[in-house]
């Protein structure tokens, strides 16, 4: 099988676009059905493999399991051997994190959580840094978001957790409905020293909310930090009662099965660990004719990695060949070290995506430079649209309160803004995350960043539309 290679200069693309091979898509192992539309929005084969690629620091991803139903630690970036016996044992493997510091220690890193409480009842989620060596003094800083839906109240579009904290990371502030009675805070520890366990994140929740956080760390000092996630009960509730209770027992809920599968044997495994890279970066050219007036005239994959499938001997693969890690049409970050399996104690194994798709809390840093080579004034827009099960958002049966809810930052000659995207298939297929005008011969050069919230679905493609100024674009 093959995959199609990406365009460096894509006007036209849709037009006269003619796949120089054919994708396999295993839509039907996927649960949707495939529609007939005559929508301007191109088919998800058609989009081109996203310019660019990984690089950053390290990533470490608390989401498996999503949704914890018994107290303990949830991530470590060392393997711990429960003392009570009959309980899960999460095992991690040995990846090299930092090679100028102890095992399982860094010195920088981006962290990303997204938990839902199902222990019945109240709870505090933590996430400590400590000391690599104990006693040890460390200075760092630490900047972004946690956000426990207390706090919100609502877990709807555009009030959840996930939400604020995207919103956080790419405008630098809470959104205003965001409380902060139950730990919901900005992250502004600069110049912070410790000499034990930190708690950096400190979120209260209650039964069936969802809890989220990212936020970078850099030491100041030349030391190195270890990472731990801990969900306590209310008996487990302070903080000494809770990094006790992390050395004893791993917490659990519904971890995927089938590593690293779906249970039902398709789609794409938790990330849970920690992964080489935390940021996508790209540049590309963008050349407008007079032929590319009034159409859709160029679209790239975006959070695209193959689904995983179950193959006839038991093993998860990818669905299809995409490329190798990291290129437009596998957008994953190689895992480093991460959770691997259980033992004793819990039926089903619950294991994390060796290879991590990059998605939740993964940033993106996109640079068009858009060539206007007509005589007539243009207003070019850029879209996000989602495609579940690699179909048109408006042609899948698809049922989600959101497919896409986050906030893009868009900077250009004409300033910097930011604006809402909003995807819900098959109602709302489109949402405009940047318009730029552009004179008759003239170039623009537009920087669109954005990080990529909790919640949302996977893939989306970011497409591009123009029209003359003032007029009705082909994707309005």
């Amino acid at each position: 099988m093959y995959a199609c290679s990406g365009r460096r200069v894509f006007g036209k693309i849709y037009r006269k676009f003619v796949p120089a091979c054919l994708i396999p898509v295993f839509i039907s192992m996927l649960g949707y059905t495939l529609g007939v539309s005559a929508s301007p929005v191109p088919d998800f084969n058609s989009l081109s493999s996203l310019f660019g690629g990984m690089e950053g620091s390290r990533m470490v991803v608390s989401n498996n399991p999503e949704g914890v139903n018994r107290e303990g630690l949830i991530l470590s970036s060392d393997a711990m051997r429960p003392q009570n016996s009959g309980t899960v044992w999460r095992m991690l493997n040995n990846g090299v994190l930092d090679a100028d510091c102890p095992s399982g220690s860094m010195k920088e890193f981006t962290f990303y959580m997204h938990h839902l409480n199902f222990m019945g009842g109240n709870a505090r989620y933590y996430v400590f840094l400590e000391p690599a060596r104990a006693g040890e003094r460390v200075e760092f800083n630490a900047y972004g978001a946690a956000v426990t839906q207390v706090d919100t109240r609502s877990l709807d579009p555009g009030l959840s957790p996930s939400y604020a904290v995207s919103y956080a990371a790419t405008v630098g502030r809470l959104p205003n409905h965001v409380g902060s009675g139950s730990g919901s805070r900005m992250i502004v520890d600069l110049g912070k020293s410790i000499t034990a366990p930190y708690a950096v994140v400190n979120l209260g929740a209650i039964q069936n909310s969802s809890v989220d956080a990212r936020f970078k760390v850099r030491s100041l000092n030349n030391k190195c930090l270890r990472v731990k996630v801990v969900a306590a009960s209310a008996a487990n509730a302070s903080l000494a009662k809770a990094y006790e209770l992390a050395g004893r027992q791993y917490a659990w809920g519904n971890a995927n099965t089938g590593y690293p599968c779906w249970s039902n044997g398709a789609g794409w495994g938790r990330p849970h660990g920690f992964y080489q890279y935390d940021t996508w970066v790209g540049e590309e050219d963008l050349r407008i004719t007079s032929g590319d007036i009034n159409r859709v005239i160029g679209g790239h994959r975006l959070v695209a990695a193959p689904p995983n499938i179950t193959n006839s001997r038991g093993d998860c693969v990818p669905a299809y060949d995409a490329g190798p890690i990291g290129s437009g049409n596998n957008q994953r970050a190689r895992g480093i070290r991460y959770y691997t399996s259980n033992t004793s104690g819990v039926t089903g194994g619950g294991d994390s995506d060796t290879d991590s798709t990059s998605n939740y809390g993964v940033e993106y840093r996109l640079d068009y430079t858009v060539a206007n080579k007509t005589n007539q004034c243009l207003d070019v827009k850029f879209r996000l649209s989602n495609y579940p099960g690699q179909i048109r958002c408006e042609d899948a049966s698809a049922s989600a309160s959101r497919h896409w809810d986050g906030v893009f930052k868009v900077q250009s000659d004409s300033g910097t803004q930011f604006n809402r995207v909003f995807t819900k298939c098959p109602s709302r297929p489109v949402s405009t995350l940047a318009t730029q005008r552009i004179g008759a011969n003239d170039t623009k050069t537009l920087q669109i960043s954005t990080v990529v919230p909790g919640l949302i679905s996977a893939p989306a493609g970011i497409l591009v539309d123009s029209c003359r100024c003032g007029q009705i674009c082909p994707l309005d």
